[in-house]
């Protein structure tokens, strides 16, 4: 099956000389619950916004659903992906049902009329997202994790195939984190792809089906692949930079990551 996204030997720089990313390849291919981590810097968010289109590379290719991401306008792209940055601050008060409602902006009419389908997709994303009980909330008033099930909501009524979510569980609390990821992987299917950012490497290989390690001195990708394939001690530790130590979590099986202090690595 073709990929959703797929960029080959992208390269990218917010100035001049000073290069993010170098000569990166990656993919997101329907049904993947796709994780990106990597140490602060790395470029994890930079990679996100290239497959998602919102930048585009100095260097090398994306292809969104079998077209350059270049040659496709900001409503044709939205079509296709959906992407939900690190930080939303809405500035006004809105109702639940209402903000999930924008997600339909690359459907609907010229005058961004409301047809019965689109409040109906409205509602079947607020039911896939558990969020059904809240339609009638100020946006504002809701919780750090009800928040976040809400934008989900949002991004999912546009519809897209591929979905592209920047750390949607930093500011929350660790049963949050969870419930989230355990939501993303429901959500994918034969049709749909997800790709995370997240600095938390133990949800990642908890959840994720695929991992892309990203590395500091590397400016690219360290390993690509499934979670116990690429979150290995050595490739953890290149890629960090630190001792990082891997061993089985004692329920899931899935691999569990941990850091020594100073004084324990001298042990």
């Amino acid at each position: 099956m073709n990929p959703l996204i797929e960029m080959s030997g992208c390269s990218f720089a917010y100035e001049p000389g000073k290069t993010v990313l170098e000569r990166v390849s990656a993919r997101l291919a329907p049904g993947e619950l796709l994780g990106i981590v990597g140490p602060n810097g790395c470029g994890k968010s930079t990679l996100l916004r290239l497959l998602a289109g919102v930048l585009r590379p100095i260097s090398g290719h994306v292809r969104i659903a079998d077209k350059e991401a270049a040659s496709l306008s900001q409503l044709q792209r939205a079509r296709t992906v959906g992407f939900l940055p690190q930080t939303v601050n809405p500035i006004f008060a809105m109702r639940v049902l209402d903000a999930v409602c924008l997600g339909r902006f690359p459907h609907v009419g010229a005058f961004g009329t409301l047809s019965p389908h689109d409040r109906a997709v409205a509602d079947r994303c607020l039911t896939e997202t558990e969020t059904e009980s809240l339609r009638d909330r100020d946006f504002l008033s809701l919780s750090g994790g009800e928040r976040q099930r809400v934008l989900l909501a949002s991004v999912l009524a546009q519809e897209p195939r591929a979905l592209l979510l920047d750390e949607p569980t930093s500011s929350l609390d660790v049963h949050h984190q969870i419930e989230i990821f355990a939501l993303l992987r429901d959500l994918r299917s034969a049709e749909r792809g997800i790709a995370v950012v997240t600095h938390d490497i133990n949800l990642a290989g908890r959840f994720c089906d695929r991992i892309v390690l990203l590395g500091q001195s590397a400016r690219g990708v360290v390993a690509e692949g499934s979670p116990v394939d690429v979150l290995t001690e050595p490739l953890l530790s290149k890629a960090y930079g630190a001792q990082i130590r891997v061993c089985q979590h004692p329920l899931t099986g899935t691999p569990l990551i941990t850091v020594d202090a100073p004084a324990e690595s001298k042990r």
